[in-house]
């Protein structure tokens, strides 16, 4: 898939949806993330990210914001997740 393609994707994602959960487990994108979220939405990095202090920004703290929750590893299993609640009512964006 090319980068156009990625970007007009998430773009439609995000008409629909404020928050898009992308799991790379194959880190095939990480090196041109920066240049693939679209304009007014900010990306974090979930690895990087307390996930109790996301949540509460999510669902408290801003609930305009749209946002791209980029991870480099394979979708946690439900029971792992601590952002399962905030999953199910997202967008998923697989790039295959």
């Amino acid at each position: 898939m090319s980068q156009l393609q990625i970007k007009t994707l998430l773009e439609n994602l995000f008409t629909e949806s404020r928050l898009v959960f992308w799991n790379d487990a194959d880190q095939e994108f990480s090196a041109e993330l920066v240049s693939l979220v679209p304009d007014s939405v900010s990306l974090i990095l979930l690895d990087d990210e307390p996930k109790l202090q996301l949540k509460q920004k999510l669902e408290i703290q801003d609930l305009s914001g749209k946002y791209l929750l980029y991870s480099p590893q394979a979708e946690p299993l439900p029971e792992d997740d601590w952002l399962l609640n905030i999953r199910l009512y997202s967008r998923i964006f697989r790039a295959d």
